[in-house]
């Protein structure tokens, strides 16, 4: 495929699309084994029709479903690198006949969001705060976290059995008529984790309790209360402690390694905590590098987001909210528009960072090889959402190596921006810099 800018005037765009004979026939054999398999053709068994039967009976038919889904397919991919932000709905004409094994070419005009020469991109200075380090604090602490979660609960007993802090308590609760022992909603067997010494019941502290004792105290139900007849009511508190169970927790060694599973020491988990929580400050740092150089360029080359390239991102978005299960689908339409508006400012960005990144690219000639792309869709799971003889798996395939071609070119123009950044680091706690370096010195 060879995609030539014809013209360019305002929001009007064209471009010009020529196609090799491969991309033609094969999509042509895609049609010819569509048809094959659904149709039935005396003295053929079913599937295996020749192409020569199949172009004398629908011959006409398959070739326009083939034009048709070319005209689709590749003015998809060619607006798509050539960063045409559409604005309308794009017209595409044909140059020459569709035929068998020759060339086809055709003219592709848009209007599209204009997105100007991006400047000032060569050499950004940025000012953030520097990358955090995992100190061995930080590692006690999700040890002590691993340590609970692979803790053991036995009961608590003998003549000195009393509910401590990080004890499970299980109890009988109740809410008594104030003055009679009417049983206004109970609880049995209700579970407590006791979290500290003020962790409280139905407004009796759990700490200090013994087994089988029981309390009785004045109480006003809350006004949260699920059952509507007792909220704001006074009733006694009937609490009666059931059982007490101690949290054991495993020895700080390497045992505590071997119940994790993946290293067999203490000091091989120590050294693995401490390598994947650095890598998260690394990648917290990417990206706020990212969006430090987003905002430095943003501020440099002010773009208009176009009102329907908006509307469409913004529709996008809630579309993904729903699916997502975050927004209903039936939601009201005031709630709708709630939410439209709000989320409008982050999506401004983001479509103004999009429109900028894939405008250097193109300037900077950036772009993604064929392998990449496919390394990127085998290793993400990507898969086109149609067969591959359907009439529109060439379009779902070209979606999904887009998908894929994006992903890949916003990481090479992201390598490309911080390799000639200007960093300035400032203390997170005053207004203290250090001196500017380079980010390949870092």
């Amino acid at each position: 495929m060879k995609i030539t800018p014809v013209s360019k005037e305002g929001e009007s765009q064209t471009l010009e699309v020529e196609l090799t004979p491969e991309d033609v026939n094969q999509e042509f054999r895609r049609a010819y084994n569509r048809y094959r398999k659904s149709l039935v053709v005396p003295g053929f068994r079913k599937g295996k029709a020749p192409n020569s039967l199949l172009r004398r009976g629908f011959g006409g038919r398959i070739q326009q479903e083939v034009r048709e889904t070319l005209l689709r397919a590749y003015s998809l991919w060619a607006m798509e690198e050539q960063n045409v932000n559409l604005i309308g709905a794009p017209k595409a004409e044909s140059l020459v006949a569709l035929e068998e094994g020759k060339l086809f070419s055709f003219r592709l005009r848009t209007r599209a969001n204009i997105v100007p020469e991006v400047r000032g991109y060569n050499r950004l200075h940025i000012e953030i705060t520097p990358m955090k380090q995992v100190t061995d604090e930080q590692v006690d602490q999700i040890l002590a976290r691993l340590r609970k979660r692979f803790a053991t609960l036995r009961p608590a007993e003998g003549p000195d059995a009393e509910v401590c802090v990080s004890d499970r308590v299980t109890v009988d609760a109740a809410f008594l008529g104030r003055d009679n022992d009417e049983v206004l909603v109970s609880a049995p067997d209700e579970t407590i984790e006791v979290l500290s010494a003020e962790t409280t019941l139905l407004g009796q502290r759990l700490v200090g309790r013994k087994p089988d004792e029981e309390i009785v105290a004045d109480y006003t139900v809350p006004d949260d209360f699920p059952d509507e007849k007792l909220r704001g009511n006074q009733v006694r508190a009937n609490i009666k402690v059931k059982e007490i169970k101690k949290l054991e927790l495993p020895p700080l060694d390497d045992s505590l390694a071997e119940m994790v599973g993946e290293t067999q020491t203490l000091a091989a988990l120590r050294d693995m905590l401490k390598v994947r929580v650095q890598a998260q400050y690394e990648n917290e740092h990417l990206q706020k590098k990212e969006r430090a150089i987003s905002e430095k360029l943003l501020e440099n080359n002010p773009i208009e987001v176009h009102p329907k390239v908006l509307r469409t991102r913004i529709g996008q978005t809630m579309l993904g909210m729903m699916q997502r299960g975050v927004l209903k689908e039936d939601s009201p339409e005031e709630e709708l528009k709630r939410v439209a508006d709000s989320i409008r400012p982050a999506v401004i960005d983001a479509v103004r960072r999009e429109m900028l990144i894939a405008q250097i690219a193109l300037q900077e000639g950036i772009d993604a090889t064929q392998d990449e792309i496919e390394q990127v869709v085998k290793h993400a799971g990507l898969r086109p959402e149609a067969d591959r003889n359907e009439k529109d798996y060439l379009i779902e395939l070209f979606k999904t190596q887009l998908d894929a071609r994006k992903r890949i070119i916003d990481t090479k123009t992201m390598q490309f921006l911080m390799s000639g950044l200007e960093i300035e680091f400032i203390s997170d706690s005053a207004d203290e810099k250090v001196e500017p370096e380079q980010t390949s010195q870092e």
